[in-house]
């Protein structure tokens, strides 16, 4: 829109204002000034004055529809880019969700997982042909709690002592925590 289209647009608007019927109480008063204040009408010929109407109504009718329907593109686009967006969003948090999934698991598939991992110890160690850990390491191994210096404390006697890393060491790993991750890791002891 130039400036020069808009420069009446406070005046028509104060006008359009006062028409408590509308547009067409509002068009009803132009026609009335062209009517008594020019020759609008009676200058030129009906045929002439009602082309002239149409042919400008026609034309701000097109531009009307054609600045509507970029308005309605650009509302379609900047929905389906938040759509997008969203839609992006639900998927990394679907896939974080199921990344880090937590499995129930029956008793029975428990212990079968406990056993194949015994039975993997088991080959480790007739692997290693009988090798031990280290002196040192095995004094870093966890173990449990005899003294508590507190009454409230008693729950925790024959626990495991935490590590340094607020986890546990024994035999065949260690870990750790906090409050995002563990990190398990296997000691593997071989006779040197």
């Amino acid at each position: 829109m130039s400036a020069e289209e808009g420069k009446f647009d406070n005046i028509l608007l104060a006008v359009a204002e006062k028409h408590r019927g509308g547009v067409p109480e509002f068009l009803g008063t132009l026609a009335s000034f062209l009517r008594r204040k020019t020759d609008f009408f009676t200058g030129a010929k009906q045929a002439e004055w009602e082309k002239l109407l149409l042919d400008v109504f026609n034309k701000e009718s097109k531009l009307a529809i054609s600045a509507h329907s970029e308005k309605l593109k650009s509302r379609e686009a900047a929905q389906r880019q938040k759509d997008e967006k969203e839609r992006a969003e639900r998927e990394a948090r679907q896939k974080e969700i199921d990344d880090n999934k937590i499995c129930d698991i029956t008793d029975e598939e428990a212990a079968a997982i406990i056993k194949e991992e015994e039975n993997k110890k088991r080959q480790k160690l007739l692997a290693g042909a009988g090798g031990e850990p280290a002196a040192s390491n095995r004094d870093d191994i966890s173990k449990p709690i005899e003294n508590v210096d507190d009454e409230t404390e008693k729950g925790e006697l024959g626990k495991l002592l935490p590590n340094s890393g607020n986890g546990c060491t024994l035999e065949k790993y260690t870990w750790t925590q906090t409050l995002q991750e563990v990190e398990l890791k296997s000691l593997t002891y071989r006779q040197v």
